[in-house]
């Protein structure tokens, strides 16, 4: 089977999988696509509290934001497939392949950690600002690779996982039309 035959079949049996967990559990569709609950492990200024006006359970945010990293995980694997697919013959870097997977999830942690306050989001800016960067990408391409990765990050980590879903697919058909 051709690679990129694969990269449909996943999205097909990812899809399709999620479809019926929420047809099963229809409850879980408030884990999919919804705003992650904020916990009282983490309280801004105002409080951490949630629409009803109260923090909530420690296992809800768990499952929040397992559900927010593996999804990050889950869509970035077939993007991480297409970029080794159409790099075959220039070739590609085995630490970028490593950067497309494990860049979401930071970043979705990064998100759920930062939710809705400013001095965590300061705070945070300040260190990665502090951080200095050495590695240098040979194509522009694998910087375009590298951005998805982080938008595909910030939509699991705000729970926005069909913006997600939606992105990781509509760039995996333009990267394959493109290198075709």
């Amino acid at each position: 089977t051709p690679p990129l035959w694969r990269v449909l079949g996943y999205y097909v049996v990812l899809f399709g999988a999620t479809a019926a967990l929420v047809s099963i559990a229809p409850g879980t569709l408030d884990y999919v696509n919804a705003p992650p609950p904020v916990s009282g492990f983490i309280s801004g200024p105002t409080g951490a509290t949630n629409a009803t006006g109260e923090a909530a359970a420690p296992w809800r945010v768990v499952i929040a934001t397992v559900v927010s990293l593996a999804s990050a995980c889950a869509l970035m694997l077939p993007v991480t497939w297409v970029y080794v697919q159409t790099r075959r013959k220039k070739g590609f870097e085995q630490s970028i392949v490593q950067t497309l997977i494990f860049l979401p999830l930071v970043v979705s942690g990064v998100i759920l950690l930062v939710q809705n306050s400013a001095a965590l989001a300061f705070s945070l800016g300040g260190i990665v600002g502090a951080v200095s960067f050495r590695n240098r990408l040979r194509d522009t391409k694998d910087t375009i690779f590298i951005f998805l990765a982080i938008v595909i990050g910030v939509a699991a980590g705000v729970h926005a996982l069909l913006v997600a879903a939606t992105v990781s697919v509509c760039f995996n058909a333009v990267a394959v039309v493109m290198w075709w």
